[in-house]
């Protein structure tokens, strides 16, 4: 349990290579954010090189709906930027640079929807009247993409949705899921809950251990703030091939394909509840929005519950801190 056969998946494209001898004085820890045309907000992690201070420039276009109180001065730490609430209709972006010299400068991107995220569920296969969603995401990068994860990436859904629990409990956490593997089964192969209970010990996040008793269970969770590790066999949930659609799994399975997901939302219909995940089997694969599309994906509620039960039974529950 708790591992997936990504072999029929396609390999990522390796990251950009710095220029040799190049260090640069200041780096983000992401560089893009996509949001909904409702008020939401944005941060975004900065290591700057000692005594290396920086300004930020937001474009003066973009000034009416994006601000921040950094704009200067600033050296290794957080930099937050709130964004107002799209009322126009039509989608918007900007990039905003934080320069620390002439030839040095990072730049951040921020596009927003002239859609709600609400105004998307039909689109997304979400079919029927909505009584009631929650999520609990975090304004900072937290999402994982397993296949970024190194050597053992095709068996790396554990170590990546412990290490995407700790960032969402401890957004100063800088560890990423290479360090995970390290700790437990650092010579390959599936891991297990046992592992992800030892990790998060090991971290110090509190987390509560408990057999599944159905769906009711994982959205109390949700309302209550927290959020749930599950280990599941994928095969049994549905699957679509509609590139504009959120609902169901994005990739091909076979029997047995255990997987571990992050449960952090659910947006519940009339017919049918379903449930906000955090799937690390992204492996690249991309909305039009440039969105992961394991980053908020949705899996039906009933089909959830069946396989965890056949296949592991017990979930593991991070709450809020």
């Amino acid at each position: 349990m708790g591992a997936c056969d990504t072999s029929l998946e396609p390999k990522p494209s390796p990251y950009p290579v710095p220029e040799p001898g190049k260090v640069p004085s200041i780096t983000l820890d992401h560089n893009k954010f996509h949001r909904f045309a409702e008020s939401d907000s944005v941060v975004v992690f900065v290591t700057a090189e000692e005594n290396a201070s920086y300004d930020v420039q937001i474009p003066a276009e973009a000034a009416s709906w994006i601000s921040t109180s950094t704009l200067h001065g600033t050296t290794s730490g957080r930099v937050g930027f709130l964004i107002g609430e799209n009322k126009s209709g039509q989608d918007r972006s900007a990039v905003i640079s934080f320069r620390y010299s002439k030839n040095d400068v990072r730049n951040l991107s921020i596009s927003q929807e002239g859609k709600t995220r609400t105004a998307n569920y039909e689109s997304w296969g979400l079919y029927g009247k909505v009584l009631g969603s929650k999520r609990n995401a975090r304004p900072y990068h937290w999402y994982i993409d397993q296949s970024t994860t190194g050597p053992m990436a095709n068996n790396n859904c554990g170590p990546s949705c412990v290490t995407m629990a700790v960032k969402w409990y401890n957004s100063t956490y800088d560890k990423d899921a290479a360090y995970a593997r390290s700790r437990f089964r650092a010579s390959g192969g599936w891991w297990y809950m046992s592992d992800i209970t030892g990790f998060l010990g090991q971290q110090q996040v509190p987390y509560r251990f408990v057999v599944l008793p159905g769906t009711d269970f994982l959205k109390k969770e949700v309302d209550d703030g927290n959020i749930i590790i599950i280990c599941l066999d994928m095969h049994p949930l549905s699957y679509s091939s509609d590139n504009n659609k959120r609902v169901d799994k994005f990739y091909s399975t076979t029997p047995e394909w255990g997987h571990f997901l992050l449960v952090y939302g659910y947006v519940q219909t009339e017919t049918e509840i379903f449930f906000e995940v955090c799937d690390p089997n992204s492996y690249g694969k991309a909305y039009l929005d440039q969105t992961l599309k394991g980053d908020g994906r949705f899996y039906r509620g009933s089909e959830v519950y069946r396989s965890v039960s056949t296949w592991s039974s017990r979930v593991c529950v991070i709450e809020h801190p």
